[in-house]
């Protein structure tokens, strides 16, 4: 015999399926992997910038301190200390190093007419992004071995993704004059 009773259920089921549960668990992580990569992004952005202007900083300091001088041939990292040229939050117990905890240095160029200011073990993401934000401003950019902007107004974008992905961490020089 069929069971004809259609009277509703006297048991209601409240609350969340397992499956409704499972959906707003992904939802609540994409959406703090998506927030963290954004803070993550503006955070490599900052830090870029400040190394700009570091990087500004010292050529300004190497300039005038060698102003009416007819070469750079006596600079050295340990000159411009003691000449206070490097902003200080990059000098701690005498050793100049960037905000990615690499070492800063600077020396002549070949001819001594300009000067290099070299990164070493600059991250590929912020290398990528501190090459094409300061290009401008320098006479050679160098990346490992790879000359990235060599007399152009900017570093060509191909070639600093390539050197720049060549290795976890990179050497970054700044030829300036």
């Amino acid at each position: 015999m069929l069971n004809r009773n259609l009277q509703p259920s006297s048991r209601h089921v409240r609350g969340f399926t397992v499956i409704e549960l499972l959906i707003v668990i992904a939802i609540m992580i994409v959406a703090t992997i998506v927030i963290v990569n954004r803070v993550q992004s503006a955070r490599q952005s900052a830090t870029v910038n400040s190394e700009a202007g570091n990087l500004s900083a010292i050529v300004s300091k190497t300039l005038s301190s060698f102003a009416g001088r007819p070469n750079y041939d006596k600079l050295t990292t340990a000159y411009l200390l003691a000449q206070n040229a490097f902003p200080s939050q990059m000098v701690n117990s005498g050793v100049v190093t960037h905000s990615w905890n690499g070492a800063v240095t600077i020396t002549p160029s070949a001819s001594k007419t300009s000067f290099d200011i070299s990164y070493a073990d600059v991250p590929t993401a912020a290398c990528i992004e501190l090459v094409s934000n300061v290009s401008r401003t320098y006479n050679e950019v160098t990346v490992e071995a790879t000359a990235t902007k060599s007399g152009a107004d900017v570093a060509d974008l191909t070639l600093t993704e390539t050197a720049c992905k060549s290795s976890p961490l990179v050497k970054i020089t700044f030829n300036a004059s």
